[in-house]
């Protein structure tokens, strides 16, 4: 990753991406923040530990992993806007028992690094701050509960309705019409299912009137019914 410090700049991205909503105490944290930057395919986070930084993603996208005993890469989840990276360094834990996940960049990525050490205690009484910290953990639980292909016994309809679910219920804004337009191919990848099955599963959904395909994606029609099939035991 490419950082920098310059102080202007950083005020500017702290005001476009409203970071006040996410920090009590900005302006306290304005000197230990660094803008990082990264191009597609790069590996990132990974020595948050060592650098002592939490970081915010703001722009660009992240794909979230871990590997297998086996060698093999199990696919978590994709990320972007405002999720918050490295937060293990806030814990007590030993850094070998930290670092459980691999990141890599989609696309070019921007966000923000914050140098922990010097604000560690402010960060602990920054009540923003661990609201923040709490959805952002809530959120990678329900996406975890909801989509990994670890359960055999879910069914891939289960599954993917449980993907589309953990989308609907992080969306920004609730009042509009939510539209699932997620990159196929990374879906089934997510999903542990072949691309063609996604297909199928999806036009599924659209029979039963749960989904509408549209130019914007598939638009959510009936909410209770996909959490009915989210539900099924």
């Amino acid at each position: 990753m490419e950082y920098t410090k310059d102080r202007e700049e950083i005020l500017s991205v702290t005001k476009e991406h409203r970071l006040e909503e996410c920090f009590s105490f900005l302006d306290a944290y304005q000197r230990h923040l660094r803008i990082f930057r990264a191009g597609k395919r790069e590996q990132v986070f990974g020595n948050a530990m060592r650098r002592k930084e939490i970081y915010i993603l703001l722009t660009g996208r992240v794909k979230v992993y871990t590997i297998l005993s086996s060698g093999r890469q199990l696919l978590l989840d994709y990320y972007d806007k405002r999720e918050l990276f490295g937060e293990y360094i806030l814990s007590d834990l030993p850094e070998e028992e930290g670092n459980h996940f691999y990141t890599e960049t989609l696309t070019d990525v921007m966000g923000i690094a914050l140098h922990v050490t010097p604000v560690k205690e402010l960060l602990m009484e920054d009540v923003k701050f661990l609201h923040f910290y709490i959805r952002c953990l809530q959120q990678r639980f329900v996406q975890l509960g909801n989509c990994q292909p670890m359960n055999v016994l879910n069914s891939s309809q289960r599954n993917v309705a449980g993907y589309i679910w953990s989308k609907f219920c992080r969306r920004t804004d609730q009042t509009r019409p939510f539209y699932f337009h997620e990159n196929l191919r990374e879906v089934s990848e997510l999903m542990g299912i072949s691309y063609r099955h996604l297909h199928r599963v999806l036009r599924k959904l659209v029979e039963q009137g749960v989904l509408e395909r549209t130019g914007k994606g598939y638009l959510l029609k009936n909410e209770q019914e996909l959490k009915k099939i989210v539900d099924q035991q």
